[in-house]
């Protein structure tokens, strides 16, 4: 059915991301991979280093109190979170799409 299942367990018992990434580059010779989310597995990538580039979507609707895009923790002073670059802002139809780069530290 073209569906192939993989094992790349973590030592927590989850998918290890990062040798999950080398897999696709390596075996499917994939150099991009798009990934959406919730903020379990967005935050996740982000610990990991799995993310050089985010594409956020805004629309112009405010539906109730909102969820997160991550779900990295508290963060108590703003040099803990990871440096971010705006390399795009573009209007799509009445929403945004904000496009940002991961600076190297």
């Amino acid at each position: 059915m073209g569906v192939e299942l993989i094992h790349l367990p973590n030592q927590n018992g989850k998918v290890d991301l990062l040798k999950l990434l080398q897999y696709l580059t390596t075996v499917h010779q994939a150099n991009e991979v798009h990934v959406e989310a919730g903020s379990k597995l967005n935050g996740s990538l982000i610990r990991e280093n799995c993310v050089d580039e985010l594409l956020i979507y805004l629309a112009p609707k405010l539906l109730g109190q909102g969820l997160s895009i991550t779900n990295l923790g508290p963060l108590f002073d703003i040099p803990e979170g990871p440096d971010w670059e705006w390399l795009e802002q573009k209007v799509i139809g009445p929403d945004l799409r904000l496009r940002l780069v991961k600076l190297l530290n």
